[in-house]
């Protein structure tokens, strides 16, 4: 995984490169991503959090403000002269805002969080930082203007020190309420190396200019969420009927990505789907997973559903085609 993460977030920063348009577009992208973890930095803040730790965290939330306004004034390009790269930085944020939200929501942080509020605080910073050092990383050594290679190297020591941060809170920590950092960051970075994927195909697609107007059960399922939801519902229902348990709960678990509830506080009536389930072959329910994963923007669901494919494939080794 750390060698395809690597190639990914290469590829994605040659893409990013090319032209100053794309580069702009990228660079808001990142700021949106900044803004949205300083809010839920903050949301970790509760009266659980140690006071010794409150000014730390707080500066904090506050360096990724900074960043949000600080990587939006380095776009090369104020004004797009075409309409697409307006679209392009539109879809972009879309998924880099999934993209965090969806790591905050999984389900070894909420563990974490569930120890207290500090706990989850802890663990998402010390795993969180992956996603700049990965992809500004990349990015910073590659683009040819000095302005915006001097300006990422003040946010990279930044989130150096948030990660010294994390590790400095981490031996505060309960043993009890401590959970496998390795483990968490192994999610992370899938989940970032998919990050890149999407980001590269949306690239690509408003390059080439393809409005792809498209009527499929997939295209039309991301359209809601309750319809996206009650799908993965019975997606996972089936699963369970097929003994394959846990993809089973790593759809269920997906869930809150879409709704930020448990499939438990999710009630719903799955038959008509579950009735439409029994009619997909081992190769095309792969095949629907695929499609699906690749229209929706919701990161951790694309996740999920990546996750459930792997589970399927020693069934489809043996299945005929």
């Amino acid at each position: 995984m750390v060698t395809s993460l690597k190639q990914t977030m290469d590829q994605l920063a040659q893409l990013v490169i090319s032209d100053p348009n794309i580069e702009s577009a990228f660079l808001a992208t990142l700021g949106n991503m900044e803004e949205v973890a300083a809010r839920e930095i903050i949301k970790t803040i509760t009266h659980e959090t140690p006071p010794e730790a409150l000014v730390e965290i707080t500066q904090h939330a506050q360096d990724e403000h900074r960043h949000a306004f600080q990587l939006r004034a380095l776009k090369p390009v104020k004004l797009y002269s075409d309409l697409k790269f307006y679209a392009m930085e539109n879809e972009l944020s879309e998924i880099g805002i999934n993209f965090v939200l969806g790591f905050f929501g999984q389900q070894l942080l909420l563990k974490a969080r569930s120890a207290s509020r500090f706990a989850g605080y802890v663990h998402g910073a010390l795993t969180i930082e992956q996603v700049p050092l990965q992809m500004y990383t990349a990015y910073y050594k590659l683009t040819k203007n000095e302005a915006i290679k001097k300006g990422l190297a003040v946010v990279l020591k930044d989130e150096a020190d948030h990660l010294a941060l994390g590790r400095k809170f981490y031996e505060t920590l309960s043993p009890e309420a401590r959970f496998d950092i390795d483990e968490i960051n192994n999610i992370e970075a899938e989940m970032c190396e998919l990050l890149g994927r999407r980001m590269i195909q949306v690239i690509q697609k408003n390059l080439n200019a393809e409005k792809v107007e498209t009527k499929s059960l997939e295209n039309s399922l991301t359209k809601s969420r309750s319809r996206l939801t009650t799908w993965i519902l019975a997606l996972a229902e089936n699963e369970n009927k097929n003994a394959r348990l846990q993809n089973a709960k790593v759809l269920e678990d997906s869930v809150l990505f879409i709704t930020g509830q448990t499939k438990e506080a999710f009630k719903v009536d799955l038959t008509p789907d579950l009735t439409a389930l029994s009619d997909f072959s081992p190769e095309r329910l792969h095949q629907h997973m695929s499609a699906l994963a690749s229209e929706t923007t919701l990161i951790g669901v694309s996740y999920a559903l990546e996750q459930a494919q792997r589970g399927l494939s020693p069934n489809l080794a043996s299945a005929s085609l």
